[in-house]
């Protein structure tokens, strides 16, 4: 019971904090829909603040971050002894420090430098640091970030090993161990899910995301009216019965949905009572103008028990059915939230310079049985896409594509050639002045789509000739 309480507190916290990022993204949709509001409505303060952040520099020496588990057995570390980052315009130029960065509206461009940089771990099953290994060479690197709001893009370009050669040391044991560590987390995590949503009620609340979502905010809109002392008619208050379906919904759908279904429901609660509190108000002015026509006690005495009647009518007194849809019809707010979202579009760039990969069989001996694979890379480039979305079951999804291009490599195995580019192809073509062009000897294209009653992933590559 304790720790379905802790598992429902934090995805309680989840929802709040994604309440209040949606409330702030459609308040700075509204200041973008007039052109003066940024500069009406933005402080002195804000303004500098904002100049301030985009301009900040920090940098850190001889940092040193490990993570041990007993328990699972792993030990890891990274090293960086010049860590830097530093305030950038879209351009990512590096910048004089007497020069200032200029970056329009609320975009944020940043750089992170990291030069000899390095992973280690240690051997499978073990915690102990001093028996770790490279896993990543001393390497530097570069990393860009630019966040847009108002393209609800966040776009990350890290350029790893593009003035020295970056080495990577896997073994088998190494990769068996954090298989297996993944393999029992998601184990856990679906034991935990299962406390709380039983399979069939998971599998019957996801068949249609959509129908529930309405389903919960039909309820909430019941528990937060009856809360608020606004129920109306049509509103009755929650059942016990009716108690333990919210909360089913909300342990079986995503923090996202949630949230999203939650701030509308408030916010039409909170426009609701703004028109009863100036309907009352109204009602009040015309009754103490009316009392101030009427003369004698007799009819001062009607008069205001007339209109106090009036004042403390309910709701949907004060307010007719057409009345209280027309005022959630003029509600741009609401409509708003289905345009905005905390930044969904995601768009990471990675590019190599030269990478040499070794795995090693580390249940052999024998060097050359060792040797599993050593794979040289020259001039690699990634590019991964991900747009956040809902996917046919109703869980937080998310549609991506990613492309791998490699200039040019070559794969041993047992210190014998296991791949590599042929010179000239079976076109007779010469593989070199191909390469020489800036074409890639290899092209993989991965893309995972959603669609409505399935997710479809397409995979597609092109390779010049191998041997």
């Amino acid at each position: 019971a304790e720790l379905i309480k802790e598992m429902r507190d934090a995805k309680e916290k989840a929802i709040e904090v994604r309440m209040q990022q949606l409330q702030d993204l459609v308040d700075r949709s509204k200041d973008s829909d007039d052109e003066n509001a940024a500069s009406d409505n933005t402080s002195l303060g804000m303004n500098l603040a904002r100049k301030i952040l985009n301009n900040i520099t920090v940098v850190l020496e001889d940092v040193h971050v490990a993570f041990m588990n007993s328990q699972r057995g792993l030990a890891c570390c990274m090293d960086l002894p010049n860590l830097a980052v530093l305030s950038t315009d879209k351009t990512f130029r590096e910048r004089d420090d007497s020069e200032g960065a200029v970056v329009p509206g609320e975009s944020m461009y940043k750089t992170l430098q990291m030069k000899d940089f390095s992973v280690r771990m240690s051997p499978a099953g073990t915690r102990d640091l001093q028996e770790a290994a490279y896993v990543l060479s001393p390497v530097s690197a570069n990393l860009q970030l630019s966040h847009e709001p108002a393209n609800n893009l966040l776009k990350i370009k890290l350029m790893v090993a593009t003035e020295e050669l970056a080495e990577v040391f896997l073994r088998r044991s190494q990769v068996k161990h954090l298989r297996s560590i993944k393999s029992d987390l998601n184990e856990e995590a679906r034991k935990f899910h299962l406390m709380l949503v039983p399979e069939a009620d998971q599998k019957e609340i996801n068949q249609d995301a959509g129908d529930s979502t309405d389903e919960y905010s039909q309820l909430y809109e019941r528990s937060i009216a009856e809360a608020w002392q606004i129920m109306a008619p049509d509103l009755r208050p929650l059942s016990p019965e009716d108690e333990r379906r919210k909360q089913l919904l909300e342990d079986a759908l995503s923090a996202r949905l949630l949230a999203r279904a939650r701030w509308k429901v408030e916010r039409k609660a909170e426009v609701l009572n703004e028109e009863v509190v100036r309907r009352k108000r109204e009602k009040e002015e015309s009754r103490v103008a009316e009392q101030r026509k009427k003369t004698g006690l007799l009819g001062r005495f009607w008069g205001r028990q007339e209109s106090e009647d009036e004042v403390e009518a309910p709701e949907t007194a004060l307010l007719s059915s057409e009345e209280k849809d027309q005022l959630f019809t003029d509600l741009k707010d609401v409509s708003k939230v289905e345009q905005v979202d905390v930044p969904k579009r995601f768009s990471f760039e990675f590019v190599l310079g030269q990478m040499a990969l070794d795995l090693i069989d580390d249940q052999h001996q024998d060097e050359v049985r060792r040797q599993l694979m050593s794979l040289a890379l020259r001039e690699a480039g990634i590019k991964l896409d991900i747009n956040m979305a809902t996917d046919f079951r109703g869980r937080d999804s998310a549609e991506w594509g990613m492309k791998i291009d490699l200039k040019s490599f070559h794969a041993l195995h047992q210190t014998r050639a296991f791949m590599q580019l042929k010179s000239v192809g079976l076109d007779g073509k010469d593989h070199s002045q191909w390469l020489s062009d800036g074409s890639s000897a290899a092209s993989f294209d991965i893309q995972s789509k959603l669609q409505k009653e399935q997710n479809l992933l397409d995979i597609s590559f092109k390779l010049l000739a191998l041997q």
